[in-house]
């Protein structure tokens, strides 16, 4: 008797059954544990309250007192302890307190935004001479009428002319909206609305707007939304400076519904793919080249949440990164209304698992042999684990200090590490997949740590891969740097607690910067090689630096690992305020430093409207 063999459909579609029977069921474990923990913590709570409502404790609260005076003086005295040694000296702690005092920038709290926009002396930008058609795509079900009509009014208020906004309804049951799209297309010939036979949701209704779509381009734009005035021509005039650009996004910010009060900017960096697996870093406003967004299919059913992070992973992967062009100014108000992701994650947590799911087709068709997790930190965001992949590593452990190996040793889980002392000889000599160099001193490092920096390490993109490095006080000490100068260079969140997750959650993600930590980050053997080592001219630790801005200038991609997490010793900083002021760094490493960096990487990772400082202040100048 034979037996039937299934088709190919038959074994996509159980394929697909088992993947979604493991989600539900590790969904299961996950609210399980969680419901656990809750349980346990207001069980803690309930018990810490009737204690401190007990008389034994308020009685007892004087004998307390000396205690915690003395706690606090000896958190105040460390922390006066580790600025002195971050700046080098009490005057010039003292300088760089009183010039952060008199600075005008601020942080980014909703209070402090308004005073910014309220100083801002932005005009509009005009159109630029050559001026594509634009199509605008324009997804409807349902919306509260007034804020559709008001999201057609900001592109019908566009100062760029070569417009057409493409309406899909899909099925919307309230008659009001059918009234709003046709009186609007009615009063502007350039607005075309296409009415929906069955109900589809956003990707299909997304798709046939689309179809009508005769624009060289395609902005989106949600039904509650508003673009600004000048949204088009900057992304126009963009396209003009860019005429390669397949992907265009801007910066944007979040809207009120009923105050109409702007809040939570998101200043976004340049294109940074490690940071877009993590986050959807392009989201609004995204405008997208037509030609590729039909070659890649337009936007698949069954990612809705996430079809724009889908739809991106898609395009990027038929492109080369400088076809991804950032536009620095705020085009896109996203309306903070019930049932947006624009108000908290928690009212479309679905799509939380949809662009897991996105990342992890994305990987599978770029060969990337990865696990994609919820970020340990941040969960609403991914991780990247390449631990999957890269089984039997050998890994070097070059260590200045031979102290530190014991806690690096505690950590490894089940890579073969050689500990060698960190000397010119031993980095030339080794034969291992993966070198490490921690020039400093740890107390411990989180499980696996050496194993997730050589994971990373030896995927061909990547060049150089730094942890995440805390001081004893739980805050950080170092990680990705920053470029406001020639010679001069931050660490980004130094002295963040930890638990803040930092400016677009990006104190806990994994990203690319130009250059990070040289005292703690792994390469792959034949990356160093390739790259030519460290530069023997340098006697200090500006030789890392400078050999990750090789690696970057080469086109390969520097990481800051969160997952990968060390905790320093009592005592033993390692990061200055500002890397190039550091008195180890003797006068000749300077000099050829400037010799070998005349005027690059200056500006690089700042954003032109954030400080300059590793903190993502709003600049007020």
């Amino acid at each position: 008797m034979t037996v039937k063999k299934p088709s190919a459909d038959e074994a996509n579609s159980n394929e697909l059954r088992r993947r979604l029977l493991e989600t539900q069921r590790a969904q299961l474990a996950a609210e399980q544990r969680a419901d656990d923990a809750l349980a346990r913590l207001a069980a803690a709570r309930e018990e810490v309250t009737a204690l401190r409502n007990s008389a034994s404790w308020r009685v007892s609260a004087p004998l307390r007192w000396p205690k915690l005076f003395a706690l606090a003086f000896a958190e105040w005295r460390a922390v006066m302890a580790e600025t002195i040694s971050r700046h080098d000296g009490f005057m010039r702690a003292c300088r760089a307190y009183l010039a952060q005092r008199n600075s005008s920038n601020g942080p980014q709290t909703e209070a402090h935004y308004q005073i910014w926009l309220a100083k801002q002396k932005r005009l509009n930008t005009p159109p630029p001479e050559k001026q594509p058609l634009i199509s605008v795509i324009l997804p409807v079900y349902n919306p509260p009428p007034e804020l559709l009509e008001q999201a057609i009014d900001s592109v019908r208020a566009q100062n760029y002319p070569r417009w057409e906004l493409c309406v899909a309804d899909d099925c919307s049951t309230d008659p009001a909206v059918r009234e709003v799209l046709d009186a609007q297309a009615a009063a502007d010939q350039r607005i075309k609305v296409v009415y929906r036979k069955r109900n589809g949701h956003i990707s299909a209704a997304s798709n046939s707007a689309i179809e009508i779509a005769q624009g060289d381009y395609l902005a989106l734009l949600d039904h509650d939304d508003l673009l600004t005035a000048d949204a088009l021509s900057a992304v126009a005039q963009s396209i003009s400076a860019h005429p390669d650009a397949v992907i265009l996004y801007s910066d944007e910010d979040r809207i009120q519904a009923h105050t109409g009060r702007r809040i939570d900017p998101y200043f976004k960096s340049s294109f940074n793919y490690e940071l877009l697996l993590a986050q959807n870093m392009i989201s609004h406003l995204g405008v997208y080249r037509r030609a590729e967004v039909l070659a890649a299919g337009g936007f698949r059913e069954g990612f809705e949440g996430s079809q724009d992070l889908d739809l991106a992973l898609r395009v990027i992967e038929q492109i080369k990164p400088e076809q991804v062009v950032h536009i620095p100014q705020v085009l896109y108000h996203w309306r903070a209304i019930a049932g947006s992701t624009a108000l908290s994650n928690d009212e479309k947590g679905y799509a939380t698992g949809i662009a897991a799911r996105a990342v992890g087709e994305h990987l599978e068709r770029t060969g990337q042999v990865a696990k994609v997790e919820p970020c340990y930190d941040l969960t609403i965001f991914q991780a990247i684990n390449y631990r999957e992949g890269a089984h039997d590593l050998r890994v070097t452990a070059l260590l200045q200090d031979a102290a530190a190996q014991p806690a690096l040793a505690a950590s490894v889980e089940d890579a073969t590490v050689n500990y060698q002392p960190l000397s010119p000889a031993t980095l030339t000599q080794s034969k291992a997949d993966v070198l490490f160099i921690l020039d400093g001193m740890i107390a411990k490092a989180s499980p696996g740590a050496l194993e997730h920096l050589a994971a990373w390490a030896m995927q061909r993109r990547v060049g150089c891969v730094a942890p995440r490095v805390w001081s004893t006080r739980r805050r950080l000490d170092h990680g990705g740097l920053v470029f406001p100068k020639n010679d001069q260079a931050h660490f980004v969140f130094q002295d963040w607690q930890r638990g803040l997750y930092g400016y677009g959650g990006r104190a806990v993600l994994h990203q690319r910067y130009a250059a990070m930590s040289p005292f703690a980050y792994a390469i792959a053997r034949e990356t160093y090689h390739e790259l030519g080592g460290l530069d023997s001219r340098f006697q200090s630790h500006l030789a890392g630096v400078d050999l990750m801005l090789r690696a970057h200038q080469a086109g390969l991609h520097n990481v800051w690992l969160p997952a990968a997490s060390l905790t320093l010793a009592p005592g033993k900083s390692r990061a200055k305020a500002n890397l190039f002021a550091d008195k180890r760094i003797p006068a000749s490493d300077l000099a050829y430093w400037r010799e070998r960096w005349p005027n690059w990487p200056a500006g690089e990772g700042v954003h032109p409207l954030l400080s300059a400082d590793g903190e993502y202040d709003l600049r007020d100048e």
